[in-house]
């Protein structure tokens, strides 16, 4: 009698990527609608990001959807991100605004993300123990290019940038007359710049 082969399949809790305290606000995700009127973006490396942070760290807060519709008003790239990965769940709270609340509430939930700043040194520490610790968080979150951008904002800053720079870019001058042209390009030669005319 030939042998039965038993396969054991693991069974995961659909909430156990929920940080615990949050899992009784957990809903099905298909009962979660994205905002049509979302007016935030989010593109696909946006996406890979939340994705890799959710698996990374599982859901950490909730969305905030509206009791009446499904429709999520805050966490449209989170919802999109779990989808992606398949999860069946996520932690949400309800709440019952009228449209003109939604839309304040989804554009304020945005903008005032969008309107902090880094502390540079803070950022530069965090990333490089980031990239020891976990090279490829590092990778998905996209930290080399936020690194990068902000190393160039400092060298703009202090002046290097434009002076690297200056042999590669042209500045045009709206004089305004062909008298005023002449002023500014004769001053221009004699302080060494090397001028050419236009006229439109």
């Amino acid at each position: 009698m030939a042998r039965r082969k038993t396969v054991t399949t693991e069974v995961v809790d659909p909430l156990a990527r929920i940080v615990e305290d949050l899992r009784p606000l957990a809903l099905p995700i298909g009962g979660l609608k994205p905002d049509p009127g979302n007016p935030r973006t989010h593109d696909d490396r946006n996406i890979e990001a939340i994705a890799a942070s959710l698996r990374t760290f599982g859901q950490v807060k909730p969305l905030v959807v509206d009791a009446g519709t499904g429709e999520v008003v805050a966490g449209n790239g989170t919802l999109a991100a779990a989808k992606r990965l398949g999860w069946t769940h996520l932690a949400a709270v309800r709440i019952k605004m009228d449209p003109a609340g939604r839309r304040g509430l989804s554009v304020a939930d945005n903008r005032t993300a969008e309107l902090a700043g880094w502390d540079e040194e803070i950022l530069a520490a965090a990333a490089e123990a980031i990239r020891e610790e976990n090279p490829d968080l590092f990778a998905e979150l996209f930290l080399e290019e936020l690194v990068a951008a902000r190393e160039a904002d400092d060298r703009s800053a202090d002046g290097s940038e434009i002076e690297a720079a200056a042999g590669r870019f042209e500045v045009v001058v709206d004089a305004g007359t062909a008298a005023a042209q002449r002023q500014l390009y004769d001053r221009l030669t004699a302080e060494g710049w090397d001028c050419r005319l236009l006229s439109s």
